[in-house]
C-alpha cells in the first residue's frame, strides 16, 4: 500500500504510474535524464537499444498558463503550471511547435 503521502509519477517509458520512490533515473545524452520505473531501468542498463527506445519514448509538451501567462515544456500530458500550480487554466499542445508552424506556412496557399 502506497501512503497518501508519497507522490505518484508515470514512467517516462511504459507510462505506468509509480512510487516517486521507485522511480530510477536513466541518462539521455550529456544534460538530460529521463525517470522510468524498476522493470524499464532494468531493460535500460542491459541494452543500448532500449536505452535508444526510452530517448524516443519521452515526448515533450508545451504548456501555457492562461492565468499568470506562464510558458513551459514538460513530459507529463496532464501538468500543473510550474509558476502559479493551477491545471484548470492550462493550454497543452503536443510535438514541436516550430516543425508545427514550418507545416502549416508550407500547406497555405499564398496566392489568394
Amino acid at each position: 500500500m502506497v501512503d497518501p503521502k508519497v507522490g505518484k509519477r508515470a514512467c517516462a517509458r511504459c507510462g505506468t504510474s509509480v512510487p516517486l520512490s521507485s522511480l530510477n533515473r536513466v541518462p539521455l545524452g550529456q544534460s538530460r535524464d529521463i525517470e522510468v520505473c524498476m522493470e524499464c531501468f532494468e531493460k535500460a542498463k542491459t541494452s543500448p537499444k532500449e536505452r535508444r527506445d526510452l530517448k524516443k519514448a519521452s515526448k515533450k509538451y508545451r504548456g501555457f498558463c492562461r492565468k499568470c501567462g506562464y510558458k513551459f515544456t514538460t513530459q507529463l500530458k496532464t501538468p500543473k503550471c510550474p509558476y502559479c500550480n493551477t491545471s484548470d487554466s492550462l493550454e497543452i499542445s503536443e510535438g514541436d511547435y516550430a516543425n508545427t508552424l514550418v507545416k502549416e506556412a508550407s500547406n497555405y496557399n499564398f496566392s489568394q
